[in-house]
C-alpha cells in the first residue's frame, strides 16, 4: 500500500518560525496588532494542513512511450482514480524534488508529463512523485509514485520523395526481360494489360478475361553511408541534420520495399529494423589520425549507394563509389 506522508515545506517551516517569533515579540512588547498578525498566520497554517490532508488514497496508472522523435512533444500519460479527488493542488516532482513544469491536465483524473527529447539516444525518465500542495505552499502530501522507464529518442524524420533520390534504381527496370519476375496470381483483365499474359483456360471457365499477375522478385540492396567523422561537420547541429536526413531516406526506402543497409564511416552497420536503433545512438567521432579508411565501403555498388555528409571538411569518404553525395 502507498504511504501518504504529509510534511511541511521549507516555506512552511519558515512560516511557522516567523509566526512564533511575531507572537512572542507581540506579547513581550505588548503590541496587539502583531499578535493579530500571528493569529492570522496560525489560521493559515491550520487551513493549509486541512486542505492538504483532505482526500483519499490514489491509485495511479502510467505509460511511458518506447520511443519518440528528437524534438517531438513526447509525454508520459498518467491516470488516477480517487473518490472526490480534485485536481486543485496536485503536482508532480522528479527524483530530485523539482516540480515538473509544462504538465497538461485532463478534465478528470489524467495528466501528461513532458519528456526531454532534445538529444538522441536511450534516456532514463522518471520516476516521479504525485503530491498535493496547499495554495500557499506550506504543506505537501505524497499521494502516489509514478514509475519511470527508458525511452529511445530517435532521429527526426522528414518527408522525402523516393523519386528525388539520386540513385540509379532505373537500372532494374529491365529486370522482367531478364526473367526476374515470378507468377503471383490471376486477376481480371484491365485495359492496358498485355495480351500475352491472358490465361485463356481460366478465362473460358470464368466467362471473363483473366490475366496473369507477376511480381518483381529482384530487390536491389540500397546502401546508405553516414559520415560520422567530426571533421565532416561544422558543428553538432550539422551532424544532427545529417543523421535526420539518413534516417528519413532509410525509412522511405524501406517503405518502398527495397532491402537496405545503413553504414557509418566508423564501421557500424545495420539493416532494416535495427537501423533506427543504430542511428539513435550514433555520435560524431573525433578521428585525428585522418587515415581510418573503411575498405569495405570502397567496394559498395555505386548505382545504389548514397553518402550523407555535413558541410565541414572534405575527406576520403568522398571517394566512396556512390550515386550521390548529399549534404542536408
Amino acid at each position: 500500500m502507498q504511504t501518504m506522508v504529509m510534511r511541511p515545506t521549507s516555506r512552511g517551516i519558515f512560516w511557522a518560525i516567523a509566526t512564533i517569533v511575531i507572537a512572542v515579540f507581540a506579547v513581550w512588547a505588548g503590541i496587539p496588532e502583531l499578535l493579530a498578525i500571528a493569529g492570522v498566520g496560525v489560521v493559515v497554517w491550520v487551513l493549509s494542513m486541512v486542505l492538504v490532508v483532505s482526500g483519499r488514497r490514489v491509485e495511479v496508472r502510467s505509460h511511458v512511450p518506447a520511443r519518440a522523435e528528437r524534438g517531438s512533444d513526447a509525454t508520459v500519460w498518467v491516470s488516477w482514480s480517487q473518490t472526490k479527488h480534485a485536481r486543485s493542488g496536485l503536482r508532480f516532482v522528479d527524483r530530485r524534488g523539482r516540480t515538473v513544469t509544462g504538465v497538461r491536465w485532463g478534465e478528470s483524473g489524467e495528466a501528461w508529463l513532458p519528456l526531454p527529447t532534445g538529444q538522441r539516444g536511450s534516456r532514463a525518465v522518471g520516476p516521479w512523485r504525485m503530491q498535493r500542495v496547499d495554495p500557499w505552499g506550506l504543506f505537501t502530501r505524497h499521494l502516489a509514485d509514478v514509475d519511470g522507464d527508458h525511452i529511445l529518442i530517435t532521429p527526426r524524420l522528414h518527408t522525402v520523395a523516393l523519386a528525388s533520390l539520386p540513385m540509379a534504381f532505373t537500372d532494374h527496370a529491365g529486370a522482367a526481360d531478364a526473367g526476374s519476375t515470378t507468377f503471383a496470381s490471376l486477376r481480371e483483365y484491365v485495359v492496358g494489360d498485355e495480351m500475352r499474359h491472358i490465361h485463356w483456360r481460366s478465362s473460358a471457365k470464368t466467362g471473363s478475361l483473366m490475366t496473369r499477375q507477376y511480381i518483381d522478385i529482384t530487390r536491389p540492396r540500397v546502401h546508405l553511408v553516414l559520415v560520422d567523422d567530426a571533421r565532416a561537420h561544422r558543428d553538432e547541429a550539422d551532424f544532427e541534420h545529417s543523421v535526420d536526413l539518413i534516417a528519413s531516406i532509410a525509412t522511405v526506402v524501406v517503405a518502398a520495399g527495397f532491402d537496405i543497409e545503413v553504414h557509418t564511416t566508423g564501421g557500424e552497420r545495420a539493416r532494416r529494423t535495427a537501423m533506427i536503433e543504430m542511428l539513435s545512438q550514433v555520435a560524431a567521432r573525433d578521428d585525428r589520425r585522418g587515415t581510418a579508411i573503411d575498405r569495405t565501403l570502397m567496394r559498395l555498388p555505386a548505382a545504389t549507394t548514397m553518402v550523407i555528409t555535413g558541410h565541414g571538411e572534405r575527406g576520403w569518404w568522398e571517394r566512396i563509389p556512390a550515386a550521390g553525395l548529399v549534404r542536408p
